[in-house]
């Protein structure tokens, strides 16, 4: 499927930044990664012109765009409003990541028809406290990012392709389960459900 937005390369979405978001071009910055060709453009924006936070688009190959993240400033809106917004997703997948004496739980809601992905990583909680992070619809989610429309595997593919590439998170996508009808209802697997998904 299309994933182009009207924009054709990295000179095309800093044109778009300047014109839409108002931004002088001494604020859009680009990066290039050498190694992997894969290059990054970005610029802030406050509330008043679109949404207040930091954008980025992700080119491949340097022209094919990959993925457009959205993070947000303050306040970031919460799980239930961006629900209320984006209306009801297809797919979730929700598990509990470890690390060294500590762990939290990484959700990602899917939007196949339009390639919207809300990734959110809860705070780390010590192994001394008793209870595991949970789901709640009062959750502050940092980030939203826009990927091609299609399978939920080749989204998750692709939100992982650049940017957050690390901990084998790509393959969370055997944990996938269609949407369970409300926040509360959702799983979160474990860990080791999550390790068993990476070959």
């Amino acid at each position: 499927m299309d994933f182009d937005f009207g924009v054709d390369s990295p000179d095309d979405v800093i044109t778009a930044a300047i014109s839409l978001w108002e931004t002088e071009r001494s604020q859009v910055q680009s990066m290039l990664n050498v190694d992997d060709e894969i290059m990054n453009v970005w610029w802030p924006s406050d509330a008043a012109v679109g949404i207040g936070g930091t954008y980025q688009a992700w080119f491949r190959g340097g022209r094919q765009l990959k993925k457009i993240d959205v993070r947000w400033g303050h306040p970031k809106p919460t799980l239930a409003q961006l629900i209320d917004c984006l209306g009801i997703p297809e797919y979730y997948i929700a598990f509990y990541d470890q690390a060294p004496e500590a762990t939290r739980f990484k959700l990602v809601l899917l939007y196949s028809e339009t390639g919207i992905v809300l990734p959110y990583d809860s705070p780390y909680t010590s192994f001394l406290r008793p209870e595991l992070p949970e789901i709640h619809p009062d959750v502050r989610i940092d980030e939203l990012a826009v990927v091609a429309p299609g399978p939920p595997a080749q989204m998750v593919t692709d939100l992982y392709s650049v940017g957050n590439v690390g901990g084998g998170y790509k393959y969370s996508v055997c944990l996938l389960k269609p949407w369970p009808g409300s926040i509360e209802a959702m799983e979160i697997e474990s860990a080791a459900a999550f390790h068993r998904c990476i070959p």
